[in-house]
């Protein structure tokens, strides 16, 4: 690739270049630091597709909410495309929960967050549809911002003709997205439930060693395990509604995050107030 492209110099490669290629850019005459995902050379079928995706992007370019990536343009060419957005300089979700056991009001602080960047989403009739660990990015403030939310659809799309996803984000996929089916809100609040899990406990509630093992097991285990049994700093009511989000079939799950979002952060409110912040 270019040492430059456009107006944005090319510094270095972000996260594992075997998952995807996000490169570190820099705008010339600005100094801003921006991230530059590059799409598949096949991820556009003609130049027309390439263009209507750019309108897309423009869209979401109008976003303001704090816990999502800021998407800003398309580059390149329809054999070339790359996604400019903001960098978020920090981890992501797996390498936070995988490094320490964590107090449960940091948790909570960040779960709070997640819920609000796919509250954001949904409010504007979109879904993410890729939740995942490596798509919650963190930064020192633990500050939280969703990535490749959107966008995912035209990613499946093109997963469809290459093959399934990876193992990492079928671990977190829905019964409905195992299924191929259509998906709605519900969908997201699943692979939701699965972060919460997977934050709370520091395990996956779904877990086993192939694809094909796991993608069985969303669609007829039921998670035997607690996550106030597996962390006892998780409190029962929070644990309950996390396995409620985790239910197979989506009307048994929750019907908006709205409450949710709200007893958590009086939750937070009054763990802050005992003590004495």
């Amino acid at each position: 690739m270019k040492k430059q492209i456009d107006n944005y110099q090319i510094l270095g490669v972000i996260g594992n270049p075997q998952e995807s290629r996000v490169f570190l850019v820099e705008e010339v005459g600005t100094g801003r630091k921006l991230a530059l995902k590059a799409l598949p050379m096949d991820f556009f079928d003609s130049e027309r597709e390439f263009n209507s995706f750019a309108q897309e992007v423009e869209k979401v370019a109008q976003f303001r909410c704090p816990n999502l990536v800021a998407y800003y343009k398309l580059l390149g060419k329809y054999t070339e495309g790359l996604i400019l957005t903001e960098y978020v300089e920090g981890m992501n979700l797996k390498a936070y929960v995988d490094s320490q056991q964590h107090p449960f009001s940091e948790l909570l602080r960040i779960a709070i967050q997640i819920l609000k960047g796919v509250q954001y989403l949904h409010h504007f009739k979109m879904l993410h549809q890729n939740l995942k660990a490596t798509n919650v990015l963190i930064n020192s403030n633990l500050s939280i911002k969703l990535s490749d939310f959107y966008f995912s659809k035209y990613f499946n799309r093109w997963r469809k003709r290459r093959g399934y996803p990876s193992v990492e984000a079928v671990k977190f996929f829905s019964p409905e997205q195992v299924k191929d089916k259509s998906l709605d809100a519900r969908s997201d609040y699943y692979s939701v439930g699965v972060l919460l899990f997977y934050l709370f406990t520091r395990v996956l509630p779904i877990r086993g060693t192939s694809m094909q093992e796991i993608m069985q097991k969303h669609l007829r285990m039921g998670v035997v395990e607690v996550p106030s049994t597996i962390n006892p700093e998780v409190p029962p009511e929070v644990s309950g509604v996390v396995m409620k989000m985790l239910q197979k079939k989506p009307r048994k799950r929750l019907s908006s995050l709205s409450e949710l979002i709200l007893d958590l952060s009086r939750m937070e409110q009054r763990q802050q107030k005992s003590a004495g912040i």
